[in-house]
């Protein structure tokens, strides 16, 4: 959800041992700007290639024997691990009876603050507020608590049902139409600000534009009861903050607090250790990962599109972005990301 990283090859010396993928909604959306979500169909293809091409492996497990690793995965097929980030619903719905299906592991780093609240994620939110068809006031002009959000809406006024079509091709990194530059704005405005005053704007804008509507089974977040449910021999649960901030752009303390917190709240949850974090956005600094590590974690994800080698530092592990694509892309990609 940020812009995208330049792929960093790792060491020459390194042993490449395997990759790391990262997921986040499995179901069928209309609108989706950051492409977040893989379809159920082209998600049981990407598995189906996974059995047939790679070696699938439980994140921990994959870390702890690419340490000791002397040769290309097995037979040259790559070591892969599972991972889906922020808890989305369909996780539990549908993609775990895939994942069994195809006997498949993964990971779901889960934020904690929407498992008690409940509803769409801040910027599923923010989608359901801007880009729905319709008029929308010409200017906005909202406050609370010291954040002010004001602009003139000018061509973004007026959002037809075509020009939402159009959109709903748009992908970070694509020249956006006005209502869609609009909800790009937003989205920076609010990811920078804290968890209750973005709340609170959001709900001004559901004022402001005429709404709330209730939240999208498409887009829901798993509830406490579903999140146990998940947490298993197959599906691990780890930790993805209390909030979901940036947080390399926050003091040390408040880093410190966002992953500790979360990581207690799962624990007392699950009932069980956490032993697993991906960094919100993927960002990190050397703050972020020495408050990772005070946490006790030993094992962190981001969102740099790097292979897993017998160097790779535990708390820095890369991820690849994978998309609605086909079995046969998803094959080629796998193969472009194995062998660079």
């Amino acid at each position: 959800m940020l812009s995208r990283l330049r792929r960093r090859r790792p060491d020459a010396s390194a042993t490449t041992f395997g990759l790391v993928l990262m997921y986040h909604g499995i179901g069928e959306v209309d609108m989706d700007p950051w492409g977040l979500f893989v379809s159920p169909a082209n998600f049981e293809a990407h598995l189906e290639v996974l059995n047939r091409t790679a070696r699938p492996l439980a994140l921990p497990a994959l870390v702890s024997a690419a340490g000791g690793v002397s040769t290309h995965g097995n037979g040259g097929q790559p070591a892969v691990a599972v991972t889906s980030d922020d808890g989305y619903a369909n996780i539990a719905a549908t993609a775990k009876p895939l994942l069994e299906r195809h006997d498949i592991p993964a990971t779901l780093f889960a934020i904690s603050a929407p498992l008690t609240e409940g509803g769409e994620y801040w910027w599923d939110e923010l989608e359901a507020i801007i880009l729905q068809p319709g008029t929308l006031p010409d200017h906005l002009d909202i406050e609370d608590a010291g954040h002010h959000l004001s602009m003139p809406l000018d061509a973004a006024t007026t959002y037809t049902p075509a020009q939402r079509r159009v959109d709903h091709r748009f992908r970070d990194g694509d020249r956006p139409g006005a209502r869609m530059a609009l909800y790009l704005r937003l989205w920076a405005e609010l990811r920078d600000i804290g968890h209750t005053a973005r709340r609170r704007l959001l709900d001004r804008l559901w004022d402001w534009a005429g709404g709330p509507l209730a939240p999208r089974e498409s887009h829901r977040n798993l509830t406490i009861e579903e999140l146990t449910a998940l947490d298993g021999e197959l599906v691990t649960i780890g930790g993805h903050t209390m909030t979901h901030p940036l947080l390399p752009e926050i003091s040390f303390r408040r880093q410190r607090r966002e992953i500790i917190d979360n990581k207690r709240h799962l624990e007392s949850i699950l009932n069980r250790p956490v032993d697993v974090f991906s960094y919100p956005f993927g960002a990190h600094s050397n703050e972020t990962v020495a408050a990772a590590r005070s946490a006790g974690y030993h094992v962190a994800v981001t969102t740099r599109p790097t292979p897993v080698t017998d160097t790779t530092d535990g708390l820095r592990i890369g991820r690849f972005d994978v998309k609605n694509w086909d079995g046969d892309e998803f094959a080629r990609r796998l193969d472009e990301w194995w062998r660079p």
